[in-house]
C-alpha cells in the first residue's frame, strides 16, 4: 500500500511538472511578456530567522538587479516560503512550490534535514534547486534537482580537525551535536579525522530542545579537554558555551558554519567571546574582487546592515538560476539542464556542478567572535603555517 501510494504521488508529480513546463513555454520570451518566479524556501522565524532572513533579502536583490539591468529576457518575481527551520514544513511547502506553473527555480531549502525532507518531491517534479545544506550523504541519493553552493562537513570536518589539532594543538576534545542532520554529520566527521591525528575524543549530544545542557556540560568539565567543539546551530551554541563558562570550563570553543551568526550572543552573553566558528564561506565584505565589493555596498544600502551568514553563497545561488534564463531557459527543465552545464562565477566563487550536485572543494575560514560580530582569522590552510 505505502509503495503505491508513493507511486502515485511520482505520476501526480509528473503531470504538475508538464503543466509547468507547458506554462513556461508560452509567449515569446520577451521582456513585455513572460512572467517567471523563484522560489525562497528558507527559516523566516523560528530559531534560524536571522540565516533565512539573510538569505531572503539577498534573493531579492538578485532578482531586482536582474530586473532592472535591461537584459534579462523575462520579468521574474520573488515567492517567498517560510520553512521555519522545521524539515516537515519545508516538505509540505514544496506541493505549493509545485503546483505554482510560473515557479522555475528554489533557492532552499537552507538546512540539511530541511533538504533530506524536501528533496525527494522537489526532485520528483524536475524542479532545480540550490542549497547551503552540507551533509554530504545528501549528494548521494541520485537526486538531479539538487545544486549545493558550499563545500560538504567532509570538506569542513577534516580541515576543522587539522586546524585544532596543528594550530590549537589540542591532544584531548570534547565533541558536542545537536542530534540534527548537519550537526551529528559534521560532529561525526570532524571526530574521525580528529582521531586519524591521534586525538583523544569523546562524543556528547545535546537536545535542541531543551535549555538544559548539564549532562554534556559536567561530562565535559570532568574530562578537562582543550579544546571543545560543537555541531548545531548558533542559538543552541550560544547557551551551550554560557553554561560550560558557568560551569568552569575553560577550553577553546569551536563550532561549525551554522553557528557563525551574531546571534550566538543572545544565548551566550558575555561567554560568546572568544568563540571559533569554521565556515567555507569567505566574508564577502573582506574580498577584493569588485563583485563582492558591490554585492556588500548594494546589500548594505539596501536592506540596513551587512550582508548575513551564507548571504552571499544565496546571492550566488539566485544569480546561478537567473543566468539560465539570459540563456534561454524558460522551464524547470531546460532550467536545470542549464545548470549542470553552465559555468557562472559568483561573488563567492566560480561554480561548475559535477553531476552528484556538488561544487567540489573549498576554502574553510576561520571566524572570532569578539564586540558583537565575526572577524575572520584566515584560511584553516593559512593558519596551519
Amino acid at each position: 500500500m505505502l509503495r503505491e501510494r508513493r507511486r502515485r504521488v511520482r505520476v501526480g508529480l509528473g503531470a504538475l511538472a508538464l503543466l509547468a513546463g507547458a506554462a513556461g513555454c508560452g509567449g515569446d520570451g520577451s521582456a513585455g511578456g513572460e512572467k517567471l518566479g523563484l522560489a525562497y524556501l528558507g527559516p523566516l522565524t523560528g530559531d534560524l530567522a536571522n540565516i533565512g532572513q539573510g538569505g531572503r533579502d539577498a534573493v531579492q536583490l538578485a532578482i531586482d538587479q536582474a530586473n532592472a539591468s535591461g537584459d534579462l529576457p523575462v520579468r521574474l518575481a520573488l515567492k517567498v516560503f517560510d520553512t521555519q527551520g522545521d524539515p516537515a514544513q519545508a516538505q509540505r511547502l514544496t506541493v505549493d512550490v509545485l503546483t505554482d506553473s510560473s515557479i522555475v527555480g528554489v533557492i532552499g531549502p537552507l538546512t540539511s534535514g530541511e533538504v533530506k525532507a524536501a528533496a525527494p518531491t522537489l526532485d520528483d517534479g524536475e524542479m532545480p534547486f540550490v542549497t547551503l545544506a552540507s551533509n554530504p550523504d545528501l549528494a548521494r541519493q541520485g537526486w538531479k534537482a539538487l545544486h549545493r553552493l558550499i563545500a560538504n562537513d567532509e570538506i569542513q570536518g577534516r580541515e576543522v580537525a587539522a586546524y585544532i589539532a596543528a594550530t590549537l594543538r589540542a591532544r584531548t576534545v570534547s565533541v558536542i551535536h545537536d542530534n540534527s542532520e548537519y550537526g551529528k554529520a559534521l560532529a561525526d566527521l570532524t571526530s574521525a579525522a580528529l582521531r586519524e591525528r591521534g586525538v583523544d575524543v569523546t562524543i556528547d549530544v545535546i537536545d535542541p530542545k531543551a535549555l538544559d545542557y548539564s549532562a554534556a556540560v559536567n561530562g565535559v568539565k570532568a574530562r578537562r579537554p582543550d579544546v571543545v567543539f560543537y555541531g548545531g546551530y548558533y542559538p543552541e551554541a550560544g547557551r551551550l558555551v554560557k553554561q560550560l563558562r558557568d560551569a568552569g570550563v575553560a577550553a577553546r570553543f569551536v563550532s561549525g558554519d551554522a553557528s557563525k551568526d551574531p546571534g550566538i550572543a543572545q544565548g551566550g552573553g558575555k561567554a560568546a567571546e572568544g568563540v571559533l566558528a569554521t565556515c567555507a564561506c569567505a566574508d564577502p565584505g573582506l574580498q577584493q574582487n569588485p563583485a563582492a565589493q558591490s554585492f556588500v555596498s548594494a546589500y548594505q544600502e539596501r536592506f540596513g546592515r551587512p550582508p548575513q551568514l551564507y548571504s552571499a553563497e544565496v546571492y550566488d545561488g539566485a544569480t546561478i538560476l537567473i543566468d539560465t534564463l539570459r540563456r534561454g531557459a524558460r522551464t524547470r527543465q531546460t532550467v536545470l539542464e542549464n545548470v549542470k552545464s553552465g559555468q557562472v562565477t559568483g561573488v563567492t566563487k566560480a561554480f561548475s556542478f559535477q553531476p552528484d550536485g556538488e561544487v567540489g572543494a573549498g576554502s574553510v575560514y576561520v571566524y572570532e567572535f569578539r564586540g558583537g560580530a565575526f572577524s575572520s582569522l584566515g584560511t584553516t590552510a593559512d593558519l596551519a603555517r
